[in-house]
């Protein structure tokens, strides 16, 4: 954590990862080891450290590639706050293929093949045509998909 502030004290590296979604507790403290890359967290406990660097470092623009494409609903659910938190104190490039994620961002730029195809808000590009609008379609079909269970 103190990569992003050396100088940080232990009150703003708590207070960072509180923000972040990822408070102290339940095993997790400020000496608890995580190991190189930190392996020993789980994918959404990474995803959240690495935004309360953020938050503690408080950097003027900030890429987002993927923050929630691996992480189960709980953890994504948690990232995306994260995010929201970030939202309006700084710039965010975030590059996503979760409806969630990207719904409320101020801008949408839909690439297709390398290239930018559409452009604008949510509400905007719902009501387009193009690429976004097949986009949405899919997050609906896939919404709609259960494993049902057969009972003989």
């Amino acid at each position: 954590m103190r990569i992003a502030d050396p100088d940080a004290d232990d009150a703003a590296v708590a207070d960072a990862l509180r923000r972040a979604g990822l408070p102290l507790g339940d095993g997790l403290d400020l000496d608890t080891p995580v190991g190189e890359g930190g392996r020993q967290l789980s994918g959404g406990q990474r995803q959240r450290v690495s935004i309360a660097r953020v938050l503690l470092k408080d950097a003027p623009v900030v890429v987002l590639d993927e923050a929630t494409a691996a992480l189960d609903a709980e953890s994504a659910a948690a990232v995306a706050e994260a995010i929201r938190l970030l939202r309006g104190h700084r710039t965010l490039l975030v590059i996503a293929h979760r409806l969630d994620t990207v719904r409320s961002a101020d801008e949408i730029l839909v690439l297709d093949g390398g290239r930018l195809v559409q452009r604008g808000t949510h509400d905007e590009l719902a009501g387009q045509p193009g690429v976004y609008p097949g986009f949405l379609a899919d997050v609906v079909a896939a919404d709609g998909w259960r494993v049902r269970a057969q009972y003989s």
